[in-house]
């Protein structure tokens, strides 16, 4: 206990430094041609004279104590720097081309199973407002918890859902329909991907196919940030969406993330998902439905002693409710709880059931921010868990 409370009062001397800062939210389009300019959360922007090449460079850093407190053992504190990023954007506006690279350089940063800096790579040509073409490494387009960007969350990390469930990012073609009721509340992402994940080369003849329909009240809306932090809060803002993807001979255990699969053991993975956002005066409710489920039930494999063997894939089901409410638009309370279960009785994936406290202040909206989240990991009947205290900043240049 005296551990934990040395580390509280470091983490509250912290948030108690005095910063002056500008909201992170202000995009690279404020700058004027032959500028330079920046910021906290805008990082640092150029624009050339003739204003044909805008640049902008970026990095955020997240610091991070885990602290696990298992029923009936000792304390475990785990301090990490768990995301470390640099963003580099270029937009060539009279050729509508842009593009987008990001870095990570933290363990945490790196697939285990292809460690590689490059998290996006990708190229961006909008020939008008209501279509754009999309080729690179970037996030798959399914769910929006994966969607958001980590620096915009409204707990310390995402849920177990979605660090089951989702599609996380790979290599290829997307076409986005941005204005499909010709007024932009309903817009499409259509994509074609390589299925083994980031930074691993596609061996096979299987890809990753994949739906987004969003729905959205507001078609001016920034529904892709999960506290209501936005200067007029009394208009609601709501989304919606639904998903779907197929995985066309998945080398890995989670479709485009995990280990890989026994010998040459592969599935074809069916992926569903339904999402909704909405804020108002500060309160902001988030909710998920995900499911992942092999076209077969079980697969056979050589092992590494020639033998034929039989394994079951990870089919789940998971879903998860996240309610909040930001005061003044600078400290924010929330409370989430989210469950995975397995489908199918060959499933290999174990049930799970998660509730979290948080709490954050927001000091420069998610530009300069401290959050804390208490959380009870329940063991599978909802007994025998443990609990879990994280205590994170981030500062975004």
């Amino acid at each position: 206990m005296r551990t934990l409370r040395g580390l509280a009062t470091i983490f509250l001397a912290l948030l108690s430094l005095p910063l002056s800062v500008a909201h992170a939210e202000e995009p690279a389009a404020d700058a004027v041609e032959g500028s330079v300019d920046g910021g906290i959360g805008k990082g640092v922007q150029l624009v050339t004279p003739d204003g044909d090449l805008r640049f902008q460079i970026q990095a955020r850093t997240q610091v991070r104590a885990d602290i696990e407190l298992p029923e009936g053992e000792a304390a475990t504190i785990s301090p990490m720097v768990r995301r470390m990023r640099l963003v580099v954007r270029a937009e060539a506006p009279r050729l509508n081309v842009g593009l987008y690279v990001q870095l990570g350089f933290a363990p945490g940063d790196l697939d285990p199973a292809a460690p590689n800096i490059v998290r996006d790579a990708v190229i961006t040509w909008t020939p008008s407002p209501a279509f754009r073409l999309r080729v690179g490494q970037t996030k798959v387009p399914f769910n929006r918890e994966r969607s958001v960007s980590s620096s915009a969350l409204s707990f310390v990390d995402r849920s177990i859902v979605n660090g089951e469930l989702t599609l996380d990012r790979d290599m290829g073609l997307q076409f986005l329909f941005d204005q499909l009721d010709g007024a932009g509340h309903l817009g499409l992402q259509l994509g074609v991907f390589g299925g083994d994940g980031r930074n691993v080369p596609n061996t096979d003849n299987g890809l990753l196919y994949t739906m987004r329909l969003e729905y959205k009240l507001n078609p001016k809306d920034d529904t892709y940030s999960e506290v209501d932090l936005r200067d007029d809060r009394s208009r609601p803002l709501f989304a919606m969406a639904l998903g779907a993807g197929y995985n066309h001979k998945a080398r890995r255990s989670r479709s485009t993330i995990g280990s890989f699969l026994p010998g040459d053991l592969h599935a074809n993975l069916l992926h569903g998902e339904f999402d909704l956002i909405f804020k108002y005066e500060g309160w902001s409710i988030q909710a998920e439905v995900l499911a992942r489920r092999s076209t077969e039930e079980t697969g056979n494999y050589v092992d590494a002693d020639g033998n034929d063997a039989v394994s079951g894939f990870r089919n789940g089901f998971g879903w998860f409710v996240a309610v909040g409410h930001a005061f003044d638009a600078k400290y924010f309370v929330g409370l989430r709880y989210a469950e995975l279960r397995p489908l199918g009785d060959a499933s290999t994936l174990k049930t799970q059931h998660v509730l979290r406290a948080t709490g954050g202040w927001f000091i420069a909206r998610h530009a300069l921010k401290a959050q804390i989240d208490y959380g009870y990991l329940f063991g599978e009947g909802f007994g025998g868990g443990r609990h879990e205290v994280r205590l994170q900043t981030q500062v975004f240049f």
